[in-house]
């Protein structure tokens, strides 16, 4: 497969995935591939923006609600979390959802999918 890079890209697709897939040390990884810490955690962070995107959501919510219960704050969330996945088109995902995303991606390598991408809320088992 070809692939086309930028002009001033310097560090090749297949890197910059072992990048973000590596949970071992920045210094490590960066001694692996002869490019600096900074390159690594560049990479890192990019593949985290969607999180941070989520993250910064819900701190909104939490400081502009008022609950009152715990089980208040839990329905909140879990409203959120429908929404922020099934509703809320991303830019970085070309406009789409990340509930669509998913679905594409299961359409594309279904092997890589144990279950059916849904929007359910609540813990993964």
């Amino acid at each position: 497969m070809l692939i086309s890079l930028h002009k001033q890209a310097t560090t090749p697709p297949k890197i910059r995935a072992a990048i973000q897939a590596s949970i071992e040390p920045a210094w490590k990884v960066a001694e692996r591939y002869g490019i600096s810490e900074q390159t690594v955690w560049k990479w890192r962070s990019r593949n985290n923006g969607m999180v941070e995107r989520f993250n910064g959501r819900i701190e909104d919510v939490l400081q502009s609600h008022h609950f009152n219960s715990g089980e208040d704050l839990e329905q909140t969330l879990l409203r959120h979390v429908r929404l922020y996945n099934g509703q809320l088109p991303q830019s970085v995902l070309k406009g789409q959802t990340p509930i669509d995303a998913l679905k594409d991606w299961q359409k594309q390598r279904p092997a890589l999918f144990k279950k059916r991408p849904c929007n359910h809320v609540g813990c993964d088992k």
